[in-house]
């Protein structure tokens, strides 16, 4: 194989090694907005008694659908904790349902729209 050939199969791999990357990371954000749907429907929930907290969550979920896809390990890593505390609102939410302090919900919220802050912000 002539240096001319071996050079252009490696920036070959560098590209297809990024459309994959570029995959994933676009994979991942979906993955986000759709695990962020169900928070939303049970929120509609809390509609009368919380309508603050529906505002905070409906707007977070417009904030998910703004991400764009990066492909840093920084992204990936702020990604899955957001994953994470999706969950933790969602239980949260859950709590509240059945008669729990509405407090421990602002909380979670709190800290899933510090997560979405630092996750826009990569760019």
């Amino acid at each position: 194989m002539s240096v001319f050939a071996r050079i252009a199969a490696v920036f070959t791999g560098r590209k297809k090694q990024s459309q994959e990357d570029r995959a994933a990371a676009e994979k991942a954000v979906g993955q986000l907005c759709t695990a962020f749907a169900p928070l939303v429907q049970k929120a509609d929930s809390l509609r009368k008694k919380y309508p603050d907290i529906v505002h905070r969550i409906k707007r977070n979920s417009d904030r998910i659908k703004g991400i764009r896809p990066d492909i840093s390990i920084q992204a990936g890593k702020i990604e899955q904790t957001i994953a994470q505390k999706i969950t933790c609102v969602s239980s949260s939410c859950d709590a509240v349902l059945s008669g729990g302090d509405a407090q421990v919900l602002a909380v979670q919220l709190d800290e899933l729209e510090q997560l979405l802050k630092q996750r826009q912000a990569i760019r």
